[in-house]
């Protein structure tokens, strides 16, 4: 709806991210697709709902532009696509190489999602080197249709593997690491040494002498 900003509207995406999380706590999609025929059932309604949106409908989302429909409509659509890649997932994970690479990737994710779209400068000057792009079309931010439709898949190709490159380079130092939150083990000690000497400061404040010895033993 118009009364929606675009801005804020463009916040779905951490919806999507708390039901994810949700999903896994619960595993919710494996109890799904326990039940005969669930995954067949499934990827028949991905189709005609894929078909609705593409042709029917013909709705695009696009965070970058802010270019959004109503919220019900791109949570459907957010929902159907999830599912399935869900089921490709299933599917993949039987074959082992696939299953270590997408696993790599998803482990990952975080850098691509901040990165991605800086990479693209790259792809687009060898496509410039190539011949297949004028030189001003490195100042593009997205591709344009033409260019998506023939090497959409080079792009994509150079954006992942240059975000990841740069995700292993400045997450191999400690600082950035625990400031991003990937060195849980180092934030769950200061978390507890933090809370452990809130605890004896209490004490200290109230007159209570802790009983517990781990805790003076520390301090």
């Amino acid at each position: 709806p118009k009364s929606i900003c675009p801005k804020a509207k463009s916040v779905i995406g951490f919806g999507f991210y708390g039901l994810g999380f949700l999903f896994r706590q619960t595993n919710l999609f494996e109890k799904l697709f326990s039940y005969k025929y669930s995954k067949l059932a499934i990827l028949a309604l991905n189709v005609l709902l894929f078909y609705y949106f593409a042709v029917v409908r013909q709705i695009t989302v696009d965070y970058p532009s802010r270019s959004f429909n109503s919220p019900l409509i791109d949570f459907v659509a957010g929902i159907n696509g999830a599912l399935f890649l869900t089921i490709v997932a299933h599917m993949m994970k039987k074959v082992v190489l696939l299953k270590k690479i997408f696993t790599h990737l998803g482990r990952n994710t975080l850098g691509i999602l901040f990165f991605h779209f800086c990479f693209f400068k790259v792809a687009y000057f060898i496509l410039f080197l190539l011949g297949k792009v004028p030189q001003n079309y490195i100042q593009n931010f997205l591709p344009t249709e033409d260019i998506s439709a023939k090497w959409g898949w080079l792009i994509v190709l150079v954006s992942i593997s240059c975000s990841l490159l740069f995700w292993k380079l400045i997450t191999s130092l400690k600082y950035i690491r625990f400031f991003m939150g990937i060195e849980r083990n180092t934030i769950n000690l200061l978390y507890k040494k933090i809370t452990t000497k809130l605890k004896v400061m209490l004490h200290i404040e109230t007159g209570i002498v802790p009983k517990c010895d781990s805790v003076a033993a520390d301090f």
